[in-house]
């Protein structure tokens, strides 16, 4: 697992500068979590059933099976 420590304040252009720094594999993590917390957001407003699907549906395909 790749390791960034920061302890600055970043933009989202200096984020995506650092994020380029990970290799595939925790690439392919990372943008998992940030689907996640981006479905877990909109989640928080929507009806339970709703929320489960979009979760189910952020999770994405499986890299074996892309």
């Amino acid at each position: 697992m790749s390791i960034v420590k920061l302890e600055v304040q970043l933009s989202s252009e200096e984020l995506i500068k650092a994020v380029q720094q990970l290799n595939q594999v925790d690439l392919e993590r990372f943008v998992y979590q940030v689907i996640n917390l981006q479905a877990q957001r909109k989640a928080s407003s929507l009806p339970q059933t709703e929320a489960e699907l979009l979760l189910k549906i952020n999770q994405g395909i499986p890299s074996d099976i892309q």
